[in-house]
């Protein structure tokens, strides 16, 4: 059964079904499979250090260690600031649902790599008469999650979607006084003698 969100806007509230667009069912998607010389499918396998031992699929597994060596339980870990203060924890979208509050243009929109893409189904018209042109954008946890993602509401001709994604921070630099350099600039005014390209 598909997870309903709760949608607020204009004092009202809608419930929405997110179906993820998944670029697989629209584009389609090849696998390379390796197989031996009586073509028996091949499986891959991990080795230890000294290649010896063959280790199958899901024998390896990622571990936390203390700077003694010693395990520690990931539930016994705590998610802290970079101050050291508790990390604010933040529950589920579907258990709160989301407030369409803030409104972003469509230049702030390209500022971020959308990773996931979400149509709502059974949005009532009232909803998508609502939304309007506008974009929405809002904090959203799939599950209770410490790192909440970056999601943006918006209308279509096919309907309503949600984006996710991130944040692009690019550094651009350009010169204070940039000028268009001119044929006549001297500095490019130096004859070339072609004979050294042949």
């Amino acid at each position: 059964m598909p997870r309903v969100l709760t949608v607020r806007i204009a004092d009202r509230e809608y419930a929405v079904e997110p179906l993820k667009v998944d670029r697989k069912k629209l584009y389609g998607w090849t696998e390379i499979e390796a197989v031996d010389d009586e073509q028996r499918l091949c499986k891959l396998v991990s080795t230890d250090e000294s290649g010896g031992l063959l280790i199958g699929k899901g024998g390896v597994a990622m571990g936390i260690f203390s700077p003694e060596g010693e395990w520690i339980d990931r539930a016994s870990l705590k998610v802290v600031e970079r101050d050291g203060a508790p990390a604010p924890f933040f529950p589920s979208s579907y258990k709160t649902g989301i407030a369409l509050d803030r409104q972003i243009s469509e230049d702030e929109l390209l500022d971020y790599d959308i990773t996931d893409y979400y149509q709502l189904r059974n949005a009532p018209p009232e909803l998508k008469k609502a939304v309007g042109k506008r974009i929405y954008s809002f904090c959203y946890s799939y599950g209770d999650s410490f790192e909440p993602s970056s999601a943006f509401l918006m209308r279509a001709e096919q309907g309503l979607f949600m984006l996710i994604g991130c944040r692009n921070h690019f550094d651009l630099l350009c010169p204070a006084n940039s000028e268009t350099i001119g044929d006549d600039d001297e500095e490019l005014s130096d004859d070339l003698d072609f004979s050294m390209f042949g």
